[in-house]
C-alpha cells in the first residue's frame, strides 16, 4: 500500500485505496487490467500525445547493453508515451514527447531502472513532407500535365498527386481504425486471382459490400462513410464526385493520404470486394504497396508523406501474361510504380512540415515581454495573452513553438524570467514551413520580393540537415573559396 513516500506490505487492502502490485514484469508488455473475472472489460490507455523527439541511446561501457536493453524495457512499462525502436544499425531510439519528457525518462534510466551511465545523442525531431496548392488550388483537372505514367510489367498506370482538404484529412484520421479494417477485410492477392481465373473461372465474384459479422463494427463502418461523404460534400465539387473512389488510406494513422481512383473503367473501392472478373484487381495490391511505399519515405528527406491525395488517372493491362509471382518480379513492380508515385509528388511544390508544441505560460506584466523575446527567439508565435488577476496583473500567454527549436525552452525561459515563469509543452499539430526547401541565396534583391525568405532558409536547412544526419546526398560545395596551390618548384 502507498503511503505517501511509504510502501507498507499488506496482504489485502480495501476499495478506495492506492495499492502496488509486484512481479507482473514478465507479463504485461506495456499496460494489462487485473481482474478476477474475465467477463470484466479491460481498461485501455490512451497516450495523451504522441513522440515526436528522438534520441539514439547506448550504454558508456558496452558491456553494459543488457542492462540497458532491460531498463528500457522497464521504461516502456512505465510510460505509455515512451517508445523505443531498434534500427537496422542496430541502434536504439528513445521517442519522447519533448525536451522535459526525455529528462525525466534519462533521470528514471539512469537512477532507477537501468541504473548505468549512458550516452545520449542530439535531438532528432519527426518531419512530414507535402504538396501545397498551385494556381489550380486543388482543381486536380487543371493538373493533367503533372501526371506521370509508368509502364511495369503488364500494366500501365498514370498518377498524378493534389493537396489533400483538411475537412478530409481529419474525418480519415477520425475514423481510420475502421477504415482500415475495411480495406484489410476480405483481401484476396493477385496471384490467387491468377490460378482462380485459369483453373475455376465459375468461381470468379463480382463486387460486393463488405460486411463484418458483428453487427456494431458495420454500424460503426456506415457512419464513418456517411461522415467521409459529407466531408467530401462540404469540399469542392470535385471532390463530391469522389465519394465511391476511395482505393487505400495508407497504413500511417498519424500521415493520412489517400490513393484514389478516377479511373473511367475499372471499379475500386474499398468499401466493396474487388471485381475478380476484371484482370487488372490481379494487379491491385501492387499498387496498394506501391502507394504505402511512397507515402513512407518521401523524396524530400526520407520523412513520411502527409496530406497528400495520389489519384490514379489510368490503369490497365497491356499484356495478357501469366503472373510469374516470383520475388524478384514483385519487387521490380513495385518499385517501378513507387518511383513513378514519387516523381508525381517531386513535379508539385514540395514543402515541409514541422511539429509544433503549445505553451501554456502564467506571467506578472514586468515580465511578459521578457517571454515574448524568447518565444520569437524561436520562431514561434504568440496566439493569446489572458488577463487573470487585475490585482496582481498577471496574465496566461498561449503560445506555439517549433519542437526543433524547442530544445532548451523551458530552461531559457526560467533563467529570463528568473524562476518566476515555468511553460508547459504538449504536442499540437503539424504545420506548413511556408518556404522552399531547395531555396537558395541570391544577390538580386528584386527575385526576392515574393519570396518568404526567413522560411524558406529554415526549410532549406532542416531539409539539409536530416539529409545529412540519414547519410542521403547533399547539394552543396565541399570547397568553397579554393585557393591555387603555392608551387614549389623554383625556376633557376
Amino acid at each position: 500500500m502507498l503511503f505517501g513516500r511509504e510502501l507498507v506490505l499488506v496482504d489485502t487492502i480495501a476499495a478506495g485505496n492506492v495499492c502496488g502490485i509486484g512481479g507482473l514484469e514478465s507479463s504485461i508488455v506495456r499496460t494489462a487490467t487485473l481482474s478476477t473475472t474475465l467477463h470484466c472489460v479491460p481498461f485501455i490507455e490512451h497516450p495523451s500525445q504522441p513522440p515526436i523527439v528522438r534520441n539514439a541511446i547506448e550504454a558508456s561501457n558496452p558491456k553494459e547493453l543488457p542492462v540497458l536493453r532491460q531498463g528500457l524495457r522497464t521504461l516502456m512499462q512505465s510510460d505509455s508515451c515512451v517508445q523505443v525502436i531498434i534500427q537496422e544499425t542496430g541502434e536504439y531510439v528513445l521517442l519522447t514527447a519533448g525536451d522535459v519528457h526525455l529528462a525525466k525518462c534519462l533521470e528514471d534510466l539512469t537512477t532507477k531502472f537501468a541504473k548505468i551511465e549512458i550516452n545520449v545523442s542530439s535531438p532528432m525531431v519527426s518531419l512530414r513532407e507535402t504538396i501545397t496548392h498551385g494556381t489550380s488550388k486543388g482543381d486536380f483537372k487543371r493538373d493533367l500535365e503533372n501526371s506521370v505514367t509508368v509502364e511495369a510489367s503488364q500494366i500501365r498506370l498514370t498518377v498524378v498527386v493534389v493537396a489533400l482538404p483538411d475537412a478530409v484529412s481529419n474525418e480519415v484520421e477520425k475514423s481510420f481504425k475502421v477504415l482500415s479494417a475495411a480495406e484489410e477485410l476480405q483481401q484476396t492477392s493477385g496471384f490467387e486471382l491468377f490460378a482462380k481465373r485459369d483453373h475455376k473461372p465459375e468461381e470468379l465474384k463480382a463486387p460486393t459490400a463488405k460486411s463484418f459479422k458483428s453487427e456494431a463494427i458495420n454500424v460503426a463502418l456506415k457512419h464513418t462513410r456517411d461522415q467521409l461523404n459529407s466531408s467530401l460534400d462540404s469540399c469542392k465539387s470535385i471532390w463530391c464526385n469522389l465519394k465511391n473512389n476511395i482505393w487505400s488510406v495508407g497504413r500511417m494513422s498519424d500521415s493520412i493520404n489517400l490513393l484514389i481512383n478516377t479511373t473511367t473503367d475499372y471499379r475500386r473501392n474499398l468499401f466493396e470486394t474487388l471485381d475478380e472478373h476484371d484482370q487488372r484487381s490481379c494487379f491491385d495490391h501492387f499498387v496498394v504497396n506501391a502507394f504505402n511505399n511512397c507515402c513512407k519515405a518521401g523524396p524530400l528527406c526520407e520523412e513520411p508523406i502527409k496530406g497528400c491525395a495520389f489519384l490514379i488517372k489510368k490503369f490497365e493491362v497491356v499484356h495478357d501474361e501469366v503472373l510469374d509471382g516470383t520475388t524478384k518480379t514483385n519487387v521490380n513492380i513495385e518499385s517501378t510504380l513507387s518511383s513513378a508515385f514519387r516523381e508525381a509528388f517531386e513535379k508539385q511544390q514540395q514543402r515541409l512540415m514541422e511539429p509544433i508544441f503549445t505553451t501554456s505560460i502564467q506571467v506578472n506584466t514586468n515580465i511578459l515581454g521578457k517571454v515574448y523575446s524568447v518565444v520569437s527567439k524561436r520562431h514561434g508565435k504568440v496566439l493569446d495573452a489572458v488577463g487573470m488577476d487585475e490585482q496582481e496583473k498577471s496574465f496566461l500567454v498561449k503560445a506555439q513553438i517549433p519542437v526543433v527549436e524547442s530544445t532548451g525552452f523551458a530552461n531559457e525561459i526560467r533563467k529570463t524570467t528568473s524562476g518566476q515563469a515555468i511553460p508547459t509543452l504538449k504536442f499540437s499539430h503539424f504545420e506548413i514551413i511556408d518556404g522552399d526547401p531547395f531555396y537558395e541565396p541570391v544577390d538580386d534583391d528584386e527575385d526576392e520580393e515574393d519570396v518568404n525568405v526567413e522560411s524558406a532558409l529554415r526549410a532549406m536547412k532542416l531539409r539539409k540537415a536530416i539529409r545529412k544526419r540519414k547519410g542521403l546526398h547533399v547539394e552543396e560545395q565541399v570547397v568553397v573559396h579554393g585557393e591555387k596551390q603555392r608551387t614549389l618548384n623554383k625556376k633557376k
